[in-house]
């Protein structure tokens, strides 16, 4: 009785000192350690996130894993108790840690909360790596710390806890750094910090670990002269490496970080060019010349507002970049504070703007994806209804300063922007060089700007003397009576018709467009905006937009050349030009028109979305259903798959089994080999069949004395069953395996096809296993027995 009873107050002390958390002196010295340790290696994500809730979130990850692992380790659990305990924990406390935006009351988590912390644990590094930094400090991204500290805190304590090794557990928040910073950004959050910090604490808690098991005898030295020594040499060990750790070879090369090998998962030539509808903006259109697009607020009258920048042409129309655009070119997600562009001319100051956007930007197709801005956005913040949703699909060019949302804006739609503005080129302007354009991009306008260029000094002199030229030109958007003729479009054959009548005629799209290919053409960079000079009452409309270009200056930054310095006054009409009249008698047959007509086409001017009268497709249908239905199914489809997998597996394993009894060993061992699969199907039915058993002692419990008889008979027989025999005894097997399965309970018969005992069962007697040759052996105990002397 008094052993009871100490038993179980033994439990309940240990029960006891788990509620109330109890840790003893080793455990808060190795805990306050591996807090340290983590902490300065989560350090690293100080140039990935915008605010410093990474490192809170962190920290709390760190001492929950670090409790955790207390519970176990003071339970005596095993490590995959400890998994299962670190996964619950994971999702119990994700809302309230990382995600409390969208959890219950901030704390509590939902159904939806729970799926969206396990997709973030699979995609979210993902989404990471294709994020501009410093990403959202306060967003999804957290998720990430999160799971890092917490695993960390729990892998590392329980190993401290459970390990005598001195400097084993350490490797785990080695680990950790090792990640974080392949994780972070080319930018290194703390050379120092990193090297040298996390080094002197890992080795002094080595050292302290170490001098648990270890003690020092006989030095004639008390233990604080001890310390002292050791921390002088730790001190001389930083010191030598502070100094000389930046002359050690390898450390002049680039650093390496995943980020740089990730291809951003975003084409941005799923989205036209809005340059190709040009038209629809001008008043001959009728669409959209009158009509509000946007609202500007807080910003100067006169100001260039760019909608879109484009920096690519391959000779059909101006796009923002290519499908191949990579690093410093491509599209990639963004947080709502964005770095500054590494050439920023920084000759201007940061200005805030407030976009609202209207019902007729909304309504273009072609437009309403691009964000309106004044130049490089240093921060941009959504507001309205779907501000999430706008900011969850916003795509960042960080060498154009262009965004993009793939969402589309919606009327109602707000933009706050601080953004840091494109300077105007002026006469002391000094053009950069080295045009990244192809070649042949610009072969067809290489002729006209030379000529034009009227052997000026290369740079500025050369573009003022082209652009005087095309100012020289007339304006026209094709819509007027006696203007037909003139074609929207810029692509190569539309501006060689441009160039080469008797009178420049057109309007921005083909001016600006030239003017572009002919600066790359002379050597300076430039590109195509497309855009709209701000009216003094902020209210952008259809005859605001406008087309311009941007050079490259020699300290690399990017000025712009307004319309107005290349393009004539819109008022200024082309000259009359007569038409000869062809007769009718010798005219050819025109074929009728291609019913898909290329880029810069007159459709593509007047918009944009053309109806496509279809049935709907599956997957539209489903996407149709009502949003708690697709839940359900997304809940339901892991779990589905999930067994679908494990069922054809084992039943895979089953079939495998069974061809490898049938064709295995002599003939008389294949054919009792049937009996074998049999009895093993029984006990995956949950007949419980004991080892040893002889086959007529296993009829009492599985029946089928008939069968088990055939099979003594083939054993222990005379003479060796035939091939036929063999097939149809297998074929009695299989009918009795499928009365057998008929007789059972609907239950057992579900159960059947996931469980394990046929498969896992092994009967040790020698006699029962086969060998490659298909020979029973039958050893003599005495002589199986191992030597002991």
């Amino acid at each position: 009785m008094s052993t009871v009873t100490a038993t179980s107050t033994a439990s309940r002390t240990r029960v006891r000192r788990v509620v109330t958390g109890r840790p003893t002196t080793v455990d808060l010295v190795d805990a306050g350690f591996l807090f340290v340790l983590g902490l300065v290696a989560l350090w690293g994500f100080r140039t990935t996130f915008d605010s410093w809730r990474f490192l809170v979130v962190g920290a709390i990850g760190l001492i929950l894993g670090v409790a955790v692992a207390h519970i176990a380790s003071t339970l005596h659990q095993p490590w995959f108790v400890l998994a299962l305990m670190v996964v619950v924990t994971f999702f119990l406390f994700g809302g309230a840690v990382a995600l409390s935006q969208e959890a219950i009351g901030g704390v509590l988590p939902s159904g939806q909360l729970l799926g969206r912390l396990a997709d973030l644990t699979i995609s979210g590094w993902k989404d990471l790596l294709t994020t501009l930094p410093p990403v959202d400090g306060t967003g999804q991204f957290l998720v990430l710390p999160y799971l890092l500290g917490l695993a960390c805190g729990a892998a590392t304590f329980s190993w401290a806890r459970r390990s005598q090794h001195a400097s084993w557990p350490v490797m785990l928040p080695v680990l950790l750094l090792v990640v974080v910073i392949l994780l972070g950004t080319m930018q290194p959050a703390g050379l120092l910090l990193h090297g040298l910090g996390f080094s002197l604490v890992a080795f002094t808690w080595v050292t302290v670990r170490r001098r648990r098991t270890l003690r020092v005898v006989g030095t004639g030295t008390e233990l604080r002269h001890q310390a002292a020594i050791a921390v002088v040499l730790l001190a001389g060990s930083l010191g030598i490496g502070a100094v000389t750790g930046g002359h050690l070879p390898g450390t002049d090369g680039p650093r390496t970080v995943l980020r740089s090998f990730v291809q951003p998962p975003f084409d941005i030539t799923e989205f036209p060019s809005p340059l190709v509808g040009f038209r629809k903006y001008t008043e001959g259109a009728k669409l959209v010349w009158d009509q509000e697009l946007f609202t500007v607020s807080d910003t100067a009258a006169g100001s260039l507002v760019r909608l879109a920048v484009l920096d690519d042409y391959a000779g059909t129309v101006w796009n923002a970049g290519g499908a191949s655009s990579t690093g410093a070119t491509a599209f990639r997600r963004v947080g709502s504070t964005i770095a500054p562009p590494d050439n920023d001319p920084e000759l201007t100051e940061q200005v805030k703007a407030v976009v609202t956007i209207g019902a007729a930007y909304a309504g273009l197709a072609d437009a309403n994806a691009w964000v309106p801005s004044l130049g490089y956005p240093q921060s941009l913040v959504f507001g309205g209804d779907r501000a999430k949703i706008l900011a969850d699909s916003i795509r960042y060019n960080p060498g154009t300063g262009q965004a993009l949302v793939a969402a589309r804006l919606s009327a109602g739609d707000t933009i706050t922007l601080l953004v840091s503005p494109v300077p105007i080129a002026g006469d002391s302007f000094v053009a950069g060089g080295g045009s990244s354009m192809a070649a042949d991009a610009t072969q067809s306008v290489n002729a006209k700007a030379v000529k034009w260029a009227d052997k000026k000094s290369p740079g500025w002199p050369q573009l003022a003397a082209v652009a005087d030229t095309l100012r020289n030109g007339a304006y026209s958007d094709g819509t007027k009576s006696g203007e037909t003729q003139y074609l929207p479009g810029h692509s190569l054959s539309r501006l060689s018709s441009f160039l080469t009548r008797p009178q420049l005629v057109g309007n921005d799209e083909q001016y600006a467009a030239t003017f572009a290919l002919m600066a790359n053409s002379l050597g300076v960079p430039a590109r195509v905006v497309m855009g709209a000079v701000l009216p003094a009452d902020g209210r952008v409309r259809g005859q605001d937009v406008h087309a311009w270009v941007e050079v490259r200056s020699a300290d690399g930054g990017w000025y712009a050349v307004p319309s107005a310095r290349f393009m004539p006054d819109r008022n200024k009409s082309p000259q009359q030009q007569p038409q000869a009249v062809a007769d009718d008698a010798n005219a050819a047959d025109v074929p009728p028109p291609n019913s898909q007509r290329p880029p810069g086409s007159v459709d593509a001017t007047f918009d944009t979305t053309p109806a496509v009268v279809r049935p709907p497709t599956l997957l539209e249908r489903i996407a149709a259903l009502p949003p708690w239905i697709l839940l359900a199914l997304q809940v339901a489809a892991y779990p589905l798959i999930a067994m679908v997998v494990i069922v054809g597996g084992l039943a895979l394993a089953r079939a495998l089994r069974r061809r490898h009894r049938r064709r295995t060993g002599t003939p008389s061992r294949r054919l009792a080999s049937g009996w074998r699969d049999y009895v093993d199907h029984a006990r995956d039915l949950g007949v419980v069949v004991p080892a040893g058993l002889t086959r007529r002692e296993e009829v009492a419990l599985v029946g089928r004395a008939d069968l088990a008889q055939r099979a003594d008979a083939a054993v222990f027989g005379w003479g060796d069953p035939d091939p036929e025999a063999i097939a149809a005894y297998w074929a009695d097997v299989r009918s009795a395996r499928a009365e057998m399965t008929l007789s059972a309970s609907r239950r057992r018969q579900l159960l059947r096809r996931i469980s394990l005992r046929g498969l896992l069962f092994r009967d040790q007697r020698l006699v029962e296993r086969s060998t490659a040759t298909g020979v029973q052996l039958r050893i003599p105990r005495f002589l199986a027995m191992r030597r002991t002397t």
